[in-house]
């Protein structure tokens, strides 16, 4: 075992000494959702642990023990959430509002981690001109037709190398929490927009805020290396450079947003975000750690059968956080390309809705609170009525 972290260990946001906040986990999968298609070969995958430290100075949360190495983000790495209506949904709603907002109708977007490009293409339905968008992970055969506008999809990482083409909006979601050194991140963003100070930027990522205050432990885990809380990303931004216009919440307060622009003389100004130290305490993480940990052992008492909706990130970091016992019996998906595969270091098989109908179980977990009128809709459609409990 590696040692351990030092009290001193410095923020990679603001560089000011961190502080352990007591949330250590070992022997977690570095990557969480990569498909495997062979259920040993899942419980074999490489692990890693995590350590929760936190900055008193900026609010930043972060995993010391993150070795950027050991996680891939390439053609095995399936992320998309887009086979949900909602979730298309959301998309869609987001890109018509920025496309008002911004005046990007005719314009051209860069996406920093784009996934296979379906936000991009929600820009371009909305009146987008050209997507262009640049992830590891992608796969052009996966991205989305587009009935008008162009898309050019990189499958390789934004650098601090990459030269960007003039563009009208910068955006980058749910991308951040799996950068380590966030601040030479955003700087070298700041670096390529050069004397584009017009142009606006987006930035969508967890909010720490909601982890915290529910208790979602379920949203911690290895990939997500870095936490941000309004103050640690106004500040973060400031620092590199940007003028902040304004961060908020969206999706059921998951996300935060994040507009700004580059500063006109690169000083910046964060808009006055105060840092809230409350937010450093993990007790109500704990607290429902212990509580979702006596759930499964009622269960395995009781003998009842469980089903978790979500083959994600989240799945894998409930079943690898606490001791679920065998009373998981799967984990239901409604992403095609994840049918037939196996969550890492648990094993648990993932399939496809319908397939509940021919599995004898009590009750759902539902990984995710923002899909559970989609869920519930899908679960009467194949005539079951389970027990359905929420991770909001």
């Amino acid at each position: 075992m590696n040692s351990l972290p030092s009290h001193n260990t410095p923020c990679p946001a603001c560089e000011h000494p961190g502080d352990d906040l007591g949330y250590w986990l070992y022997g977690l999968p570095v990557n969480s959702v990569r498909l495997h298609h062979d259920r040993d070969a899942a419980r074999g995958v490489p692990t890693g642990d995590l350590a929760l430290f936190g900055c008193p100075a900026c609010g930043f949360v972060w995993n010391p023990r993150f070795d950027p190495a050991l996680v891939a983000y390439d053609a095995g790495y399936e992320s998309t959430q887009s086979f949900s209506g909602t979730y298309r949904r959301f998309l869609a709603e987001q890109a018509e509002a920025l496309v008002a907002e911004y005046g990007l109708a005719g314009g051209t977007v860069l996406e920093i981690g784009c996934g296979q490009g379906e936000f991009l293409a929600a820009l371009c339905e909305a009146g987008v001109a050209r997507g262009i968008g640049y992830d590891p992970a992608a796969m052009r055969e996966r991205c989305p037709a587009v009935e008008q506008g162009e898309l050019i999809i990189h499958d390789q990482a934004f650098t601090g190398d990459t030269v960007l083409p003039p563009v009208d909006l910068v955006c980058c979601r749910n991308t951040l929490e799996h950068i380590p050194y966030v601040a030479g991140f955003v700087r070298a963003i700041r670096r390529a927009l050069g004397d584009s100070t017009d142009v606006p930027v987006f930035f969508q990522l967890p909010s720490w805020e909601r982890v915290a205050a529910t208790g979602a432990f379920w949203d911690v885990y290895y990939e997500h290396c870095s936490y941000f809380t309004r103050a640690s990303l106004t500040g973060l931004f400031a620092r590199a450079g940007f003028v902040v216009e304004r961060c908020g919440t969206i999706f059921n307060g998951q996300y935060l947003d994040l507009r700004a622009r580059p500063g006109q003389t690169g000083a910046g100004t964060a808009g006055g975000t105060a840092l809230d130290i409350n937010v450093l305490d993990i007790a109500a993480i704990l607290d429902q750690g212990q509580f979702w940990q006596q759930h499964f052992d009622t269960c395995r008492r009781n003998g009842t059968r469980t089903v978790l909706w979500g083959g994600g990130s989240k799945a894998v970091a409930l079943l690898t956080s606490l001791d679920a016992g065998g009373t998981v019996l799967a984990a239901v998906d409604i992403n095609p390309h994840k049918h037939g595969t196996f969550l890492p270091v648990t094993g648990h098989p993932v399939i496809a809705p319908a397939a509940l109908t021919d599995l004898a179980f009590d009750e759902v977990l539902l990984m995710n609170g923002a899909y559970r009128e989609e869920v519930a809709a899908q679960l009467a459609a194949l005539g079951l009525d389970p027990v359905m409990r929420v991770f909001d």
